[in-house]
């Protein structure tokens, strides 16, 4: 068994539109790199000499994504939008040692 950490990089987009009677209208568009961190462990077991398997589970999580556009007339006002990306792996192996 094992536990595995450090940092993790993770890029992602977004688009917030908006549909009325008078059209539809990109508000948001975020595409952009972020820095957060992983955590996870596994196990990993002999098969053979040269043969084993391993399972393993990753929590990533990177946060500070966000923006903020205006709301054209006639309505007015603003849109924020924020988010976290949070991803969970499940990874299982094979593995063959030289």
């Amino acid at each position: 068994m094992y536990v595995t950490g450090g940092a993790a990089w993770t890029n992602a987009s977004d688009t917030t539109t908006v549909t009325t009677g008078l059209g539809t209208a990109t508000l948001v568009s975020l595409n952009d790199t972020r820095a957060g961190w992983t955590l996870g462990g596994g196990v990993e077991a002999a098969l053979t000499r040269n043969w084993s398997w391993k399972l393993e589970y990753l929590h990533i999580r990177t946060e500070g994504w966000g923006g903020t556009a205006a709301i054209a007339a006639p309505f007015g006002g603003t849109v924020t939008e924020s988010a976290t990306i949070r991803n969970n792996i499940v990874r299982a192996g094979l593995n063959y040692r030289f």
